[in-house]
């Protein structure tokens, strides 16, 4: 049996995440840990309750009584030192979107994948859903692409660009954000391939979870379930602690970081930003955020 524990229960997705796993077979979760920055200790308890597991008091315990180890905290700014922690025990992970949201958390969690070959996996399950008709392309190259999210800008707009990089894979060469501001964001860019489109963030979200392009010269419209979005990255991630290997580079759980962070030097600049020419001092800070 293959014990997977949560690091953090501080949004919607570790419940759902728990209903996804216990449809896996050879799968339970054993455990969890809470920092408490969220949860109170009745929350932490009433869910432990519920999907029969243990509330761990360290991080320890958790490693010396997981096979994997899923990091859904809210804060991403903390991904990378938990993750740390784990993968240099040889437990694999998986970080909660936004994975993180600098280039200093970038380089360490790179180093990390370089030095180990311990399972690194994670972003948003929208790029594991979508990543189906990718597969069905067959060599064909979509443009004219339209992807539609909720906000807040980085914390859910990462999505779009999860799913971009889903569905096209890496190589997005420039970006340019039309439009920036509380309520709605128009993002601009051009993918080696010979595609072009936009990402539209919006709150309160108008096009949630949707995925429009053209594909020789005919129309095709996308709209990702939520069901079907956790159950593709909690599947995904087993499959890679069974196999010990992720079924993509690990380029593509970072490239939708970066492609956020070139948006926003985009608006800050008021210009285009290719993704060779990257402000790696701009960052999103998750402080700033709350």
């Amino acid at each position: 049996m293959l014990k997977i524990a949560f690091v953090d229960l501080e949004t919607s997705h570790p419940e759902s995440f728990a209903n996804q796993l216990a449809k896996i077979d050879n799968v339970v979760l054993s455990g969890i840990y809470d920092s408490g920055q969220v949860r109170n200790l009745k929350e932490i308890s009433t869910f432990c309750s519920k999907y029969n597991c243990i509330n761990y008091s360290t991080l320890e315990e958790v490693a010396n009584n997981a096979d994997a180890v899923m990091i859904l905290s809210k804060d991403w700014d903390t991904h990378v030192s938990y993750a740390e922690f784990f993968i240099r025990r040889a437990i694999p992970v998986m970080i909660d979107k936004p994975i993180v949201g600098n280039f200093k958390d970038i380089e360490l969690l790179t180093k990390l994948a370089e030095s180990t070959e311990t399972v690194i996996f994670g972003g948003s399950g929208w790029r594991y859903a979508i990543k189906k008709y990718r597969d069905e392309f067959n060599g064909i190259i979509p443009d004219n692409i339209f992807i539609g999210s909720p906000g807040p800008f980085f914390y859910y707009g990462i999505h779009s660009a999860e799913t971009l990089v889903g569905l096209l894979g890496c190589g997005v060469e420039w970006v340019e954000t039309l439009t920036f501001n509380e309520s709605n964001a128009i993002i601009r860019f051009g993918h080696s391939c010979g595609s072009i489109g936009y990402l539209n963030i919006s709150t309160p979200p108008i096009f949630p979870r949707s995925i429009a392009y053209t594909m020789d010269g005919q129309p095709h419209k996308i709209e990702l379930e939520i069901s079907e979005i956790h159950n593709s990255i909690c599947q995904e991630f087993i499959d890679a602690v069974n196999n010990n290997k992720i079924k993509f580079s690990f380029q593509e759980m970072i490239e939708p970081v970066k492609i956020m962070i070139a948006a926003k030097q985009s608006f800050q600049e008021k210009t285009v930003v290719r993704m060779k020419e990257i402000n790696q001092s701009i960052n999103f800070n998750y402080n700033e955020f709350e």
